[in-house]
């Protein structure tokens, strides 16, 4: 499994892949479009046929106010507000023409297209906060707060990628610059 802090989109083009996301299996087929959101647990599952076509867009949170600083504010909606996006969305033509439209852009990247692109993103995410937006979702997860996740991320970045290996507490503490016993208070929280 894997987890970051930016927000992940799939569009599925072409397949049927099985995913996992939070311990929630899930099946999606061409046209729908896969959110995770961030610090989700996912992966994709082996079923033995060969895994979807999709376009993938990472984008962080920061994304929208990079070049507008009047766009949503995803980082405090999703961490501070505690919003959590619905992870498979089916049949919604608006966002797939959307999400086709920025890769569009993205890939000819004619005269102004960062402008073009942080306003169908803002379209987006607006969609996806007025139709597909669950707080109560968020709320079961218990999402530490922002300032406490900070302090462990080197260190969930480090079990992120080393999770095969046998990992120490000293080794997480150290890499957060905590003593050990406060990194275990934070990082039980």
């Amino acid at each position: 499994p894997i987890f970051h802090e930016e927000l992940e989109i799939k569009l599925i083009l072409d397949g049927v892949s099985t995913l996992m996301v939070d311990g929630v299996i899930h099946t999606v087929h061409p046209g729908d479009i896969v959110v995770i959101n961030p610090y989700e647990h996912h992966y994709t599952i082996d079923t033995g046929t060969p895994v979807a076509i999709y376009h993938l867009y990472m984008l962080s949170l920061d994304f929208l106010r990079i070049y507008n600083p009047h766009t949503p504010d995803l980082r405090y909606k999703l961490l501070g507000d505690r919003v959590c996006f619905q992870n498979i969305i089916h049949d919604d033509e608006r966002l797939q023409r959307i999400l086709l439209s920025a890769q569009s852009e993205w890939v000819e990247k004619s005269e102004n297209w960062q402008l073009v692109l942080n306003n169908l993103m803002t379209e987006f995410f607006i969609v996806l906060l007025r139709k597909y937006s669950n707080s109560e979702q968020v709320h079961t997860k218990q999402i530490p707060s922002s300032k406490s996740y900070d302090g462990i991320l080197p260190a969930l970045v480090y079990i992120n990628i080393h999770f095969a290996q046998k990992i120490s507490v000293d080794v997480l503490a150290d890499l957060c610059r905590f003593s050990k016993s406060y990194f275990c208070k934070i990082f039980k929280q």
